[in-house]
């Protein structure tokens, strides 16, 4: 942050000023790549300032030592006050944003005073997941939770998938979680080039994401059947497409599937399955979870079993394997005894049980081989 009096000339100072940047960008960790010409994003007028983006230029040029890689984008955020003595300043605050394989830029450094405002939100709010929107942009804050039980589900989940799919349960002794393990995955797959959330600042007692949009649930209550249905393939797609990745998420169902601009982006990764289970097998995890919330959505024209039936066949032209197919086969099997008690259960109308009769039908429909 510099203060600048209106008495003074901003462009009699450009060595401060790309000093500063340059120590913003540094600590940062902005990459080394070989120099670039900078292709300035800013082509607005920064009304306080009267800084366009050519005054911009003739800033960074004065530091022929930096060159800006293409890939960075400045931002520059000026405010007015006055001080004490009522003698008027500006404050400028730079920010290198940087940007990832899914086209968002994220922060290099947190901005001045969001780790503020997020102790403020957390004091007085006491949910687990606040929002915030700072300066502008929209934060989703998310508290540190005890993962005790999470490390149960892994010892039962391991010992159940050894029992029923030899082979696909992980070994060796688990890994010791803590609050910080879905912050550290979501940073590896925004490196992988996965659009999900990325992490603006991480704290002791909470973890700072960015806002990538309103989920899937959310928006196909808006929408038609037909666009319901146009929607729900196209995110089956992008489920397969993030395990054909080799990744998995743990938690498929369309509250953790947030639209943005016409794309797709993950959150909530809290899930540990990578130390008990088999990647294929996770994988087969996340398409039941997300099956099961798009079996809501069937209607006259296309049934919920024959919705279910079409995405699962969309996601097998993009991704399969014969593992998945063996999989998805012990799957139907456990399942099946399901379809044995239904005539005595759908007698008392669960919603919930009426859906996973229509995935277990589904499956079992699949699980001699991909069906027609």
């Amino acid at each position: 942050m510099q203060h600048i009096s209106l008495k003074e000339n901003l462009m009699a100072a450009p060595r401060s000023l790309g000093l500063a940047l340059l120590m913003l960008l540094c600590l940062g960790n902005a990459r080394a790549a070989a120099p670039q010409p900078y292709a300035a994003d800013i082509d607005y007028l920064l009304p306080e300032l009267a800084l366009t983006s050519h005054d911009l230029h003739e800033i960074i040029a004065g530091f022929p030592s930096y060159a800006f890689d293409e890939d960075y984008l400045l931002e520059i955020d000026a405010r007015s006050g006055a001080d004490d003595q009522d003698e008027e300043y500006f404050e400028l605050h730079f920010y290198a944003l940087r940007r990832d394989n899914s086209g968002l830029f994220e922060d290099t450094v947190p901005p001045v005073g969001l780790e503020k405002a997020v102790l403020d939100a957390l004091r007085h709010n006491p949910q687990r997941i606040v929002h915030v929107r700072y300066h502008g942009r929209d934060y989703v804050v998310k508290r540190m939770d005890s993962k005790t039980r999470s490390r149960l589900k892994q010892v039962m989940v391991r010992w159940l998938c050894g029992m029923c799919f030899p082979g696909h349960a992980c070994s060796g002794s688990l890994p010791p979680q803590d609050g910080h393990f879905e912050a550290n995955r979501v940073r590896a797959l925004g490196k992988a080039g996965m659009r999900v959330a990325r992490v603006a600042l991480e704290l002791d007692q909470a973890v700072v994401y960015t806002h990538c949009g309103i989920n899937l649930r959310k928006h196909l209550a808006g929408c038609s059947g037909d666009e319901q249905h146009r929607l729900l393939h196209a995110a089956v797609r992008d489920l397969a497409g993030f395990h054909h990745a080799g990744h998995w998420h743990g938690g498929a169902q369309f509250r953790n599937l947030l639209l943005n601009d016409g794309q797709f982006y993950r959150i909530d990764f809290e899930e540990d399955l990578e130390h008990a289970i088999s990647l294929p097998l996770a994988q087969i995890y996340d398409i039941c979870q997300f099956l099961s919330d798009a079996v809501r959505y069937g209607n006259e024209a296309c049934s919920a079993s024959e919705l279910s039936h079409q995405l699962l066949k969309q996601y097998q032209s993009v991704y399969w394997s014969d593992t998945h197919q063996h999989l998805l086969a012990g799957v139907s099997r456990l399942l099946h005894p399901l379809e044995a008690a239904a005539s005595l259960l759908q007698r008392l109308n669960f919603k919930d049980f009426n859906r996973a009769l229509v995935l277990v039908s589904v499956l079992r429909r699949h699980a001699g081989g991909v069906a027609a």
